[in-house]
């Protein structure tokens, strides 16, 4: 653990001995935010350095609630309660809380680490949670575990979303191609808050045979995810040699949101990125009510999602 002084908070390092590699990744103590995933001497995230500030919420973890909330409104059982606004540009609430939030260390192993924080009860959200998330590394990359606890006397509405940026390599990820297997995406305005839902087939915003990212323009939310034989939903990146990066969510994450960027920062200026990210409800969810999980008193709502590598061609 190191560079308390990073915007980042520590520096949590995790290191598995898989044959004759190694697969490494950093963790942050702000946000228990993913910083840094390598397989081998392949980066499978776009990372960032420990001195700077997290760049289009790279790796970090949306609770409790993942994407935009218009407005920040919203109502429950007939109180209206009111967000604070963190997308001024767009005048929306994004993200959740978790992400500026320091956490502290329960347990660690070279291959795992236990992070806890609480979010506290406020105006806008009046419940208590206490969030534990898990890091385990894997032979292929990492699973993620979080543990969401209503620590309040009434059932918390909650929803998940998590934001890595996939890469492989010195791959460009412009020559990257995303992959998923959605039949339905959020139409949204020039807010980028839901309108409505419509069919993929047959429109730019159909990724079941699968795009390259610079080709593509979005930000865009995705229902109707086909799961695979084991439950899991899934987000494929893929190099032109095969070698792909996958982002996958237990049967928690049905939903997804695919977002990309020629503007990440990077050594000298900027490059292409793109976020594909498992959540388990749709934008606006804490407004519409749609897919949010209500979490008891005293229960404990349990998730998993994670990132592994796929070097075969």
């Amino acid at each position: 653990m190191t560079n308390a002084a990073s915007p980042t908070g520590d520096q949590i390092h995790l290191e598995r001995q898989v044959g004759d590699s190694t697969v490494t990744a950093t963790v942050t103590s702000i946000g228990a935010g993913l910083r840094v995933l390598r397989v081998g001497d392949i980066d499978i995230i776009q990372g960032f350095p420990a001195d700077a500030e997290v760049a289009f919420c790279a790796g970090q973890i949306l609770i409790p609630w993942p994407n935009r909330v218009r407005d920040g409104a919203w109502s429950h059982e007939g109180t209206a309660l009111q967000l604070p606004i963190n997308e001024a540009d767009r005048n929306n609430a994004i993200h959740g809380f978790l992400l500026t939030l320091p956490h502290e260390v329960m347990a660690s192993s070279p291959e795992s680490v236990l992070l806890h924080t609480t979010i506290a009860a406020s105006d806008g959200y009046p419940w208590e949670l206490s969030v534990v998330t898990e890091y385990v590394l894997t032979e292929a990359g990492v699973a993620i575990t979080h543990r969401i606890t209503n620590a309040s006397a009434t059932p918390a509405p909650v929803a998940v979303g998590s934001h890595p940026f996939p890469r492989i390599g010195d791959v460009p990820t412009e020559d990257l191609v995303v992959t998923l297997d959605a039949a339905t995406r959020v139409v949204v305005d020039e807010r980028l808050n839901p309108t409505g839902t419509e069919a993929v087939e047959g429109t730019r915003f159909d990724l079941r045979a699968g795009q390259r990212v610079g080709d593509f323009d979005l930000d865009t939310a995705y229902a109707d995810i086909t799961p695979r034989p084991d439950g899991t939903r899934a987000l494929t990146a893929t190099a032109p040699d095969g070698r792909s990066v996958t982002v996958w969510g237990d049967s928690n994450f049905t939903q997804a949101q695919v977002f990309n960027t020629d503007e990440f920062p990077a050594d000298g200026g900027t490059t292409w990125a793109v976020a594909l990210e498992p959540t388990t409800a749709a934008p606006n969810a804490l407004a519409s009510g749609e897919d949010l999980h209500l979490v008891a008193p005293g229960e404990t709502w349990e998730l998993t999602w994670g990132i592994e590598y796929n070097p075969n061609n």
